[in-house]
């Protein structure tokens, strides 16, 4: 997997550096740091803060090369989202991966402006790292891929991703689906007279069975392409259950689609999204699917 890690100099930025070199691996993988310096200088200032660009990633180039491990770096003028969208499309990205830094405001959650505008503009999935996570969570394996699964075809686009990763690690994937007892989320069909259907309310088991039923044909699909997989479901707010099975399976990572739009030049997640970067921990990869 090619792998783009962007970095600004400092502290923040480098965490996502560890999870980019877990994944830049496979005959056709590489790490490709990325650095942007902005044009809004004197010329000759723009030359001192390019080569200083150069030279900083050249120096974690070399700390990270290794046998298993291309290492490429690269400097680009212009403002960061701008850079990194267009270096993803340039260095053939399978994936960006960079922190990001979240504040809370008044009920709702801020992401890190360069993260937002990649999101809402990169074709490449993204991988956001926490910037307020423990030096710890640093990866050294990971075992477990949480993959949350809503029973739509939007829902399962993160598959195919969610087991390339898995074979690469290699890890095993948890499918995971929220059952819902509502009528418009997890009503069964009741026949009422012939060629007629309504629908009534499920009860939790029967939510539950079904949520089971569905993820069981999706882990032997799973199988079918050599990633071993395992199902939970759960009752729920989708969210804070998705944060819990991340806990409860010891997920090193999660992998999801999003609905994203841009609204008043702001990225706007789909609240599922938004509450598993509030409460999760680990790293979530995330691929955004536009109106």
């Amino acid at each position: 997997m090619r792998v783009l890690v962007p970095l600004d100099g400092s502290d923040l930025s480098e965490k996502a550096i560890p999870w980019g070199k877990l994944l830049a691996k496979g005959p056709s993988g590489g790490l490709v740091l990325l650095r942007a310096v902005s044009p809004h200088m004197s010329a000759g200032n723009l030359l001192e803060a390019f080569n200083a660009a150069e030279r900083y990633l050249d120096e974690k180039a070399s700390q990270l090369r290794d046998a298993s491990t291309k290492v490429e770096a690269t400097v680009h003028i212009g403002e960061p989202v701008e850079v990194i969208v267009r270096a993803s499309i340039l260095e053939g990205a399978d994936l960006i991966v960079m922190t990001t830094h979240g504040r809370t405001g008044v009920g709702r959650w801020l992401y890190g402006s360069v993260a937002e505008g990649v999101l809402a503009r990169a074709r490449s999935p993204v991988m956001l790292v926490r910037g307020w996570t423990d030096e710890s969570m640093a990866p050294t394996e990971v075992a477990t891929i949480l993959v949350p699964l809503d029973g739509t075809d939007f829902a399962e686009a993160a598959l195919p991703l969610a087991r390339e990763i898995a074979r690469m690690l290699p890890a095993k994937l948890v499918l995971f689906r929220v059952a819902s007892a509502r009528a418009q989320q997890g009503a069964v069909l009741t026949e009422t007279a012939p060629d007629t259907f309504r629908y009534s309310e499920a009860p939790e088991e029967v939510a539950r069975l079904e949520a089971e039923s569905y993820l069981q044909r999706v882990a032997s699909d799973c199988g079918r392409h050599g990633v071993d997989a395992e199902v939970d479901v759960a009752l729920g707010d989708p969210g804070r259950e998705i944060c819990r099975a991340e806990r409860g399976h010891g997920a090193g990572l999660v992998v999801m689609t999003t609905h994203a739009r841009t609204g008043l030049e702001r990225l706007v997640l789909g609240s599922v999204a938004t509450e598993v970067l509030r409460c999760g921990a680990a790293p979530l990869v995330l691929l955004a699917r536009r109106p």
